[in-house]
């Protein structure tokens, strides 16, 4: 981009001694202008359209309407032009001092003095530096309803005038300056582009072949489900073992009621005898070994203690069924839990074994993560190789368009009808985004062999003529904006300056609206360029800066104003 960084002017016109810096400053500026010598005229009269004029001088040598050198200078003190543009290209600083007082021009680079011996040496090398000839470079930065070449002329000859001019041999010449270079330098690029894609795709090839040849294994944690299936074989330990002391608890107390009912049934069964004995003695009458009378004897046995006897040993029946009950409960668990250990034991074997296998091929699965890392990267170096490629080959394609539309002698019909196309999709798609999209600009070749400019609605179509003032001043604006960014795709050449000289005249205050709000768009879409409105009776709202140029004691002076 060619950024223009501070302007400095001596003499140039009413402007004296005055310098402005636009580093920093980016949108829509308003030249303001302030009359202290003549305050009936208001802002006129004061310099605001000699910025642009003085750039140009400058710069080439040349201004707009041709002025000769003596009218460019100081009317009062008869000094001739003085100015010193500051600007970047590519990065690079350049200064340019050119003083028609003394003769001077001077190019600094980097702060280090070119060397020339002749002025119009200087001049070539200023063309040089920027790549842009007076004329491109003047289309590029300037728009004004008096200039011709903006269709400011009713006449449809007029028309066909601006559109050749653009396609003269001097802007296809200007244009080739930097293509042929370029177009040299890219096809060697796209050359050795393309034997990096090849070699790329050779080596991801071949990474996917060794890829292939190295076996997959299964990725998993095995130590993590390792240590958690012992974890639970441990707790399942735990468990038996407290089971078991709770079965060996549970089977003493079921051999200690075993033994107590064994001794309740031992003395009931005592008891029950002797208990026979003497009611069989009774029964019989008399002693069998003395004869004497046993009918008047009493029972001694304690009947009681019998009954007592038969229902401790039903309790305690009902405990032994109980407590065996619960025993056999405690035989199933421990069984159980015997089963599950055995089950889990064979299953952390198992993961163990597979955990050793994985540790033995785990050379080789690093062997192919590497494989596949290397075809990872090769594939994005492909990808970014292919995406330079395709840039390459675009410039080489455009370069070659350039190539096609001149000629030493020239240019034809078709060459023509190539340049147009490219700036037709310019315009419509500009005008598409800015304007509206029932709208479409195109210039056309008109049977007398001279160009038109259209607008096409989808309704109706209307030449420039046919169109108000106001939406002339909107399509003036596109049309500068789509030469922009054409010449921006030929050559890779912008510029971060844009003057609007008085594109608010003969418009009404809805024309001045919609000149607004498309100012906004635009300064929105091309947020790298400072665009100046000149104006002597309309103001555009939501400026960003004004720059204020007062005029006091015969001399103008630009400022900046937070106003």
């Amino acid at each position: 981009m060619i950024k223009l960084k501070e302007i400095q002017i001596d003499t140039f016109k009413l402007l004296k001694d005055t310098a402005i810096s636009l580093e920093g400053k980016s949108g829509i500026v308003m030249l303001q202008g302030n009359n202290l010598d003549s305050p009936q005229f208001e802002s006129n009269s004061v310099g605001k359209s000699t910025l642009p004029d003085a750039i140009l001088q400058g710069l080439f040598g040349k201004n707009l309407q041709g002025t000769t050198i003596e009218k460019l200078g100081n009317l009062y003190t008869k000094q001739k032009p003085s100015t010193t543009i500051s600007l970047e290209m590519n990065g690079v600083d350049y200064t340019v001092k050119n003083d028609y007082d003394n003769n001077v021009l001077k190019v600094y680079k980097e702060g280090a003095l070119l060397d020339f011996t002749r002025k119009k040496d200087n001049l070539q090398e200023v063309e040089n530096i920027l790549g842009l000839s007076f004329f491109l470079f003047s289309q590029l930065i300037y728009v004004s309803p008096s200039n011709s070449n903006l269709f400011a002329n009713v006449s449809n000859d007029a028309q066909s005038k601006f559109i050749q001019s653009l396609l003269n041999v001097e802007f296809i010449n200007d244009i080739c300056k930097r293509s042929s270079a370029d177009l040299k330098t890219y096809r060697g690029e796209v050359s050795m582009k393309i034997k990096e894609v090849n070699i790329f795709q050779k080596q991801i090839e071949n990474l996917s072949k060794q890829i292939n040849l190295v076996p997959t294994f299964d990725r998993t944690d095995f130590t993590e489900i390792i240590n958690s299936l012992s974890a639970e074989i441990s707790r399942e330990d735990d468990l038996r073992e407290l089971t078991k002391k709770n079965y060996d608890k549970c089977k003493k107390e079921l051999d200690t009621i075993i033994k107590s009912s064994i001794e309740l049934k031992t003395e009931l069964k005592h008891l029950e005898l002797a208990l026979k004995k003497e009611e069989d003695l009774i029964k019989s009458g008399s002693c069998i070994t003395c004869g004497q009378a046993t009918d008047k004897l009493q029972i001694k046995t304690d009947k009681v203690l019998i009954r007592k006897l038969k229902k401790d040993i039903e309790e305690i029946f009902e405990k032994e069924l109980s407590k065996k009950a619960e025993l056999k409960e405690f035989e199933e668990s421990l069984s159980k839990i015997a089963s599950e250990i055995s089950i889990k034991r064979n299953t952390l074997q198992g993961y163990k074994s597979e955990k050793e296998a994985q540790a033995k091929a785990e050379k080789q699965n690093e062997v192919r993560e590497s494989l596949i890392e290397q075809r990872t990267q090769a594939i994005t170096n492909l990808i970014e190789c292919q995406a330079t490629l395709t840039e390459l080959e675009n410039k080489v394609y455009i370069l070659e368009l350039i190539s096609h539309c001149t000629s030493s002698k020239g240019f034809i019909k078709e060459r023509i009808e190539l340049f147009l196309q490219l700036f037709n999709s310019e315009l419509h798609e500009l005008g598409t985004e800015l304007l509206g999209s029932n709208y479409k600009i195109s210039i056309i070749k008109t049977k007398s062999a001279g160009f038109q400019l259209q607008v096409d609605d989808g309704e109706i179509i209307l030449n420039y003529n046919s169109l108000s003032s106001g939406y002339k001043s909107r399509l003036e604006l596109i049309i500068v904006l789509a030469l922009n960014k054409t010449v921006e795709l030929l050559t890779g050449i912008s510029i971060n300056i844009l003057f609007l000289d008085e594109i608010l005249s003969a418009v009404d205050s809805v024309g001045v609206e919609s000149i607004s709000v498309l100012l906004n768009k635009i300064k929105h879409k091309f947020s790298e360029k400072l665009i100046f409105i000149v104006s002597h009776n309309q103001t555009i709202k939501n400026v960003d800066s004004i720059l204020t140029v007062t005029r006091q004691n015969d001399a103008s002076k630009l400022e900046w104003s937070s106003d």
